[in-house]
């Protein structure tokens, strides 16, 4: 296996559980075929593909997907609608994979607020826990923040794209990703998180670290 099959193995066996759900070994039958897993295997081996073949100079890393992006599209920060446009943002020659059939409307509030100020070369956006974590709220899937356990269930995999791609800055999105990188010796920037309507935290935060908007978004 090359590296990109290595880090995507390591995801796909993180064991799902009663709050936590592995979109990249598992899927819901209602909104999505079988394939589905598969699909979103691929698409985050062309991703991590993209990077490894040239230099990785910034790492963004955040707590966990959400229930609108990497939840179905299988691309970190990346709604599915969305994966045409990341997919020409990385230069890729082959398009990512369409795995569902119904997934959630729109991108979340927080992958819209990091695609606003993505520059180019492309950091390698990455998020502590890979699978999604969440509760049920009157019968809704809704997001959820991580518990101690699955951030050591994903332990292995956030090391080997530490090791695989060795950044030579990493920037925290959010206490908990600092947090965790903090407890494993990595030193980090860390920046406030865009969620809840703290995006111009965010933006602020980043401006100070020399990023700013992309030309042609707000």
């Amino acid at each position: 296996m090359d590296a990109a099959e290595v880090i995507v193995d390591a995801i796909q066996r993180i064991p799902s559980g009663p709050n936590l759900f592995n979109h990249y070994d598992s899927y819901e039958p209602t909104r999505e075929d079988a394939d589905a897993p598969k699909l979103r295997r691929h698409n985050l081996g062309l991703y991590i593909r993209s990077f490894i073949e040239r230099p990785t100079t910034d790492l963004w890393i955040a707590e966990a997907p959400s229930r609108y992006g990497a939840r179905w599209s299988g691309v970190p920060f990346t709604h599915q609608g969305s994966l045409k446009e990341m997919a020409d943002m990385l230069g890729l020659p082959n398009p990512f994979a369409v795995p569902t059939r119904d997934p959630e409307n729109g991108a979340s509030r927080t992958s819209t607020a990091i695609w606003d100020i993505l520059p180019k070369p492309m950091p390698l956006l990455w998020n502590v826990v890979m699978p999604h974590p969440f509760k049920l709220r009157n019968g809704q899937v809704r997001n959820a923040e991580t518990t101690r356990e699955q951030r050591q269930l994903c332990r292995e995999s956030l090391m080997l794209v530490l090791d695989t791609f060795r950044p030579k800055r990493i920037i925290a999105i959010g206490s908990v990703s600092a947090k965790v990188l903090g407890q494993m010796g990595v030193p980090v920037r860390q920046v406030a998180h865009p969620g809840r309507n703290r995006h111009h935290l965010f933006w602020s935060d980043m401006k100070e670290l020399g990023i700013g908007p992309r030309s042609g978004r707000p």
